[in-house]
């Protein structure tokens, strides 16, 4: 089974794949890990959803139409057919991720969601109506809340790393207490993972973090020669006060 990992000099993230329901042998079918613009968008809608309503369940739609509409996607074939497919993706898969600093390190398994209610719509195909979130991810949520607009998630829909870049702005920014510099060798091991070298990561790197700028106007931020520094910056949503259930 192919995993994908993102790795740094002391910290690595695994996404591992899962299956779906048994096949007419009796085993279990492997399908690939979650990838690109949708599996995105769908985990972003979940981690928002969760925290508005203060919930580890979280409604997707009655069906792929639905799901759409109340995400406020274009609807077609394909927008139906990845939605679909990344969203199972999600429900199965598992992410590990590892820490070792100061001789000492921390190592946590755990999958996204707990558990998922699905239905059959045209051509048998099945579709995902509900998640429940795992207690261990959404314990992550609640204790790093980061509500992210749905309109600018929608408007990066086309760009995997625009997104992750103002996903990782949204989540950094509010939290400094000062200027933060960050180079170049850093951003391409946080943000880098489709780039093998320097001179292709950076001019991408650019392009997408104008874009994602362009929806998160409040980032207070200046590109450079040797980087990125970031100030101190309001969220791209307020926050609300969350309490536990």
């Amino acid at each position: 089974m192919k995993r994908w990992t993102v790795q740094t000099d002391y910290a690595t993230l695994t996404v591992s794949p899962g299956t779906r329901r048994l096949a007419e042998g009796g085993e279990a079918v492997p399908i690939g890990v979650p990838f690109g613009s949708y599996a995105r968008l769908v985990l972003l809608d979940w981690q928002s959803e969760a925290i508005r309503n203060n919930s580890r369940t979280v409604h997707i739609g009655k069906s792929i139409t639905d799901a759409l509409r109340r995400m406020g996607l274009p609807h077609g074939s394909e927008a139906m057919r990845l939605l679909q497919e990344q969203t199972e993706r999600l429900a199965v898969c598992t992410i590990s991720f590892s820490l070792e600093s100061g001789g000492r390190g921390l190592y946590l398994n755990q999958p996204v969601v707990e558990s998922a209610e699905y239905s059959y719509g045209r051509g048998n195909k099945r579709f995902i109506e509900s998640v429940t979130l795992s207690q261990g991810y959404y314990e992550q949520l609640l204790r790093n809340p980061v509500v992210l607009d749905p309109a600018a998630i929608v408007d990066l829909r086309d760009s995997p790393s625009a997104l992750d870049i103002y996903t990782w702005l949204a989540w950094r920014l509010p939290a400094l207490k000062g200027e933060t510099k960050i180079g170049w060798v850093a951003l391409k091991a946080q943000l880098g993972n489709g780039a093998a070298l320097m001179k292709n990561f950076k001019p991408h790197f650019r392009e997408s973090l104008i874009a994602a700028h362009s929806v998160y106007r409040e980032a207070n931020l200046e590109l450079t020669e040797t980087g990125l520094t970031l100030h101190p910056s309001p969220p791209p949503m307020p926050q609300k006060r969350l309490t536990r259930t």
